[in-house]
């Protein structure tokens, strides 16, 4: 497999490939990423795709929260996913406060690519039982 060296080189393929095969080369050529703007479609595409699989799965589940809170379950759903997205950013938040605890001199702009990206297998393919696990060593790796 050939490795990539630059940013420049990724393509928005060449991004899964190596976020799945080669993800410590992947995490230090984001670094070059300038702003969140490609993480965060990233992650709308990534979540996107979750709440459809997952909402195929549990549309039970959203009756009853849409029963408990008063509300269509089309509107549980919006819901759902406002909440999905901005778990990224939450969790991104906390994730910053742990590392400058450790010590990282990273800013939140890092952080929130590294769980982003960590979070596109589990997004797609989360349904797969080692998939999650994946998704959590891709953190610590990133």
């Amino acid at each position: 497999m050939k490795l990539i060296k630059k940013y420049s080189q990724l393509t928005f393929f060449t991004k899964f490939k190596e976020l799945f095969f080669n993800p410590k080369n992947f995490f230090k050529l984001i670094k070059s990423e300038k702003g969140i703007k490609k993480a965060f479609l990233i992650s709308l595409l990534s979540y996107s795709i979750f709440l459809i699989w997952y909402l195929y799965i549990i549309k039970g589940s959203l009756n009853i929260l849409a029963s408990t809170l008063g509300i269509s379950w089309k509107q549980s759903i919006l819901f759902v996913g406002l909440i999905g997205f901005s778990y990224f950013f939450i969790a991104s938040f906390f994730l910053k406060v742990f590392a400058n605890i450790l010590g990282s001199k990273n800013g939140f702009e890092d952080f929130y690519k590294i769980f982003v990206y960590s979070y596109v297998p589990y997004g797609l393919f989360g349904f797969i039982p080692f998939i999650p696990l994946w998704s959590i060593i891709l953190n610590v790796i990133g």
